[in-house]
């Protein structure tokens, strides 16, 4: 009975840590150095620390270097090129690019015959 109370606990104390994978967590702690009083688990906060810091992928918040990626992916859209404030080409002048058949003449394009 003990130990399902330990376990519990340990469960709750890593979820408040916000540890995305508590199973994954648990297994890189020493349990046996890990003793329960009462409700408060001595020896764990430094334990969860110490993970924090080689292995912060397993908690949730900011990691290192996250903010400054975030900020450089904000200027490219989704399908990978830059997004810019240049308007599209004229489809008149890309089809008459692309077909050859018709003939610029100043402003407006007149159909070869």
């Amino acid at each position: 009975m003990k130990q399902k109370i330990f376990d519990f606990t340990l469960d709750r104390a890593l979820m408040e840590a916000k540890s995305k994978n508590a199973k994954a967590v648990r297994a890189l702690l020493n349990t046996e150095a890990i003793t329960l009083d009462g409700e408060t688990l001595i020896g764990l906060k430094d334990q969860l620390d110490k993970l924090k810091e080689t292995d912060a992928y397993l908690f949730e918040g900011e990691q290192p270097g996250q903010g400054q990626q975030q900020q450089q992916t904000n200027n490219h859209s989704p399908g990978g090129t830059q997004r810019t404030n240049q308007k599209p080409p004229n489809n008149d002048a890309a089809y008459a690019a692309g077909t050859g058949t018709y003939r610029s003449e100043g402003n407006s394009l007149n159909k070869l015959k």
